[in-house]
């Protein structure tokens, strides 16, 4: 199962869903997809002051349930991959603005 995969499949575990692309690699490397691909999701005009809250749900599920789901990010959280492959935008977002900084302002 590929790394995007399984952090489809945490963050159900979490009672989240978010979309999560095809490809990527399994195992210990990072960053790439399928020969030397990397897919970037974009999630436009939704606001960001969800993400966040998202991505500590996603760390927290993905440490306690990681042994039963077999799931292994090659040494990172799920909050890495989604740091690694998506981007993000907002029209007017206070709190987003406020927590840009546990999104990542390079995703913004």
């Amino acid at each position: 199962m590929s790394r995007s995969t399984k952090l489809a499949a945490v963050l159900m575990c979490g009672s989240l869903v978010l979309a999560a692309c095809g490809g990527g690699s399994s195992g210990g490397s990072s960053g790439g997809g399928a020969a030397g691909t990397e897919v970037k999701i974009a999630l436009s005009e939704g606001g960001i002051g969800w993400i966040p809250y998202l991505l500590e749900r996603a760390d927290y599920v993905y440490e306690h349930h990681r042994t039963w789901t077999g799931s292994d990010f090659g040494g990172l959280r799920p909050s890495d991959v989604f740091r690694e492959r998506f981007i993000t935008c907002f029209i007017d977002d206070a709190i987003g603005i406020t927590l840009r900084d546990k999104i990542g302002v390079e995703n913004i």
